[in-house]
């Protein structure tokens, strides 16, 4: 899997040539939107993905869509359509809100955690402004203004790195998993385990 700094790159260039295209035909003022995005939780096969790596990955999408500076970004469905009718299928499974249809659902109108994380990420950045990403040795961080305060969202895939990282901070501040959890406040040096 590439990581979010290659993917970012590759963004970045993708986004070059449509901002080349749309200037080509008088219309590089205009922003550009993602009409689709979204992955699954169950299993397809011998596939399987968890809620909360639909959660995780919800968040990285729209993370390094804005920090490219996709204006707009829309989960393709909020609840799970009969799309392929089978309940197993990509789309089938790939809503926030569970449709009571399917081996893997868990009760029409049951909330995933991928809903939780997006009500959090719209919280917690709305308003944001953003302010750069970088991933070293396994780790990406991509930060926000927002108002005068700065939010990081800081993550690590496992099949890049695994183990606990040490972050630091010159002041207080507060770490709050992706579903709006507060873990704890700190100032100095802390461990923080990718789990968390």
């Amino acid at each position: 899997m590439p990581s979010a700094v290659q993917f970012y790159r590759t963004g970045e260039d993708i986004l070059h040539r449509m901002r080349l295209v749309l200037d080509r035909f008088g219309y590089g003022d205009r922003p550009i939107w993602v009409s689709e995005t979204s992955t699954f939780s169950g299993r397809m096969g011998d596939l399987v993905q968890s809620e909360e790596e639909q959660a995780a990955d919800l968040v990285k999408r729209f993370v390094l869509l804005w920090q490219l500076g996709v204006e707009k970004a829309f989960w393709t469905y909020v609840t799970e359509p009969k799309y392929e009718g089978t309940g197993e299928g990509f789309f089938d499974q790939a809503g926030l809100v569970y449709d009571g249809f399917g081996p893997e659902d868990r009760g029409a109108g049951v909330k995933k955690r991928a809903f939780f994380a997006y009500r959090e990420l719209i919280a917690r950045l709305r308003g944001a402004v953003p302010a750069g990403i970088q991933t070293d040795q396994g780790v990406t961080v991509a930060r926000f203004i927002v108002e005068a305060d700065t939010v990081v969202v800081l993550w690590q895939d496992p099949w890049e790195r695994q183990g606990p990282l040490w972050i630091r901070a010159d002041k207080r501040i507060q770490v709050g998993d992706i579903y709006g959890t507060p873990l704890f406040e700190f100032e100095g040096i802390r461990s923080l385990n990718p789990g968390d």
